[in-house]
């Protein structure tokens, strides 16, 4: 590890071919190591073995210094001085998800039910019956959001249901993600049936309200061929949420009123772009720059 040029740190050892995640946090160094573990230091010695296995991943650190550390079935929670403290078996086709803000784990139980782990303190939120996908927390909303490969589901962090939808096209993806209006109370995702090195395909945006359990497709456009990047970004203003896509469509999309604006043409006319194909102009809400 160097600082303006200057070692500062290193390993009291070789990992060749072994490289893993590193995390930095509560003056603590992170890094794993694919086949042994992770190792813990606080840069004025060596580095401490903190959790035995293969495949772990540290993925953040508690407000009280705890380090959390995700393997294939199981969440450790390990002290700042690199003891094993808490172990949480979890569901793998749910995952879980870590609030930051309030210290909280969520993750699915292998027997189906959603748990909050605060500190040492577990809570039973409700069952995952008919509920599938990754689970994630939608910032700023702090709302919990499972994404399957035909469904997402939203609830507040008690498990209280916010919204839902289903989908059965056949050969469409989700690959935007969702994304949350800075009230919480408008969804917005697309399904698309591309893929890398695709000759071209169809995309459609779909918005989805609080308190419903179907979403609303807005606005559609075809793809052209695709190279090894496919997928779309969604920002937000008010209920207005931009659209963008990697092949260069940009459209504003009025979730109250659920229709869409297209500036793609106003692109394609601004002076400087060599070609329409092969060189975009992007756009952006005045308020994503700082002040």
């Amino acid at each position: 590890m160097l600082r303006d040029k200057k070692v500062i740190w290193q390993s009291s050892r070789l990992y060749p071919r072994d490289g893993g995640a590193v995390l930095f946090g509560q003056d603590k160094f992170v890094f794993a190591s694919y086949r042994r573990g992770i190792f813990l230091t606080d840069l004025k010695g060596p580095e401490k073995l903190a959790a035995r296995g293969r495949g772990l991943y540290p993925f953040n650190f508690t407000s009280t210094g705890e380090l959390l550390v995700s393997g294939p079935r199981a969440i450790t929670v390990v002290s700042s001085t690199g003891k094993a403290l808490r172990r949480y078996r979890y569901r793998q086709i749910t995952g879980y998800a870590f609030d930051e803000t309030s210290d909280t784990l969520f993750f699915g139980t292998p027997d189906g039910m959603l748990v909050s782990a605060h500190g040492s303190d577990l809570s039973l939120v409700r069952p995952l019956r008919g509920i599938g996908g990754m689970m994630s927390i939608l910032q700023p909303s702090r709302l919990l959001v499972f994404e399957g490969e035909r469904s997402v589901f939203v609830m507040r962090r008690d498990g209280t249901f916010v919204a839902q939808a289903r989908w059965s096209r056949r050969g469409f993806v989700a690959d935007s993600g969702l994304t949350v209006s800075p009230d919480g109370q408008a969804f917005v995702y697309r399904l698309t049936n591309v893929y890398p090195g695709s000759k071209g395909g169809r995309a459609v945006v779909y918005v989805l309200h609080a308190g419903e359990a179907k979403a609303h497709p807005v606005y559609g456009h075809r793809l052209g061929p695709s190279g090894c990047a496919v997928g779309a970004d969604l920002s937000w203003h008010g209920r207005f949420a931009m659209y963008r896509s990697t092949d260069g469509n940009l459209t504003i999309i009025d979730t109250g009123g659920r229709s869409a604006l297209g500036l793609t043409p106003f692109l394609h006319s601004l002076p400087g772009l060599r070609s329409r194909t092969t060189s975009y102009a992007a756009g952006y809400w005045a308020s994503e720059f700082g002040q």
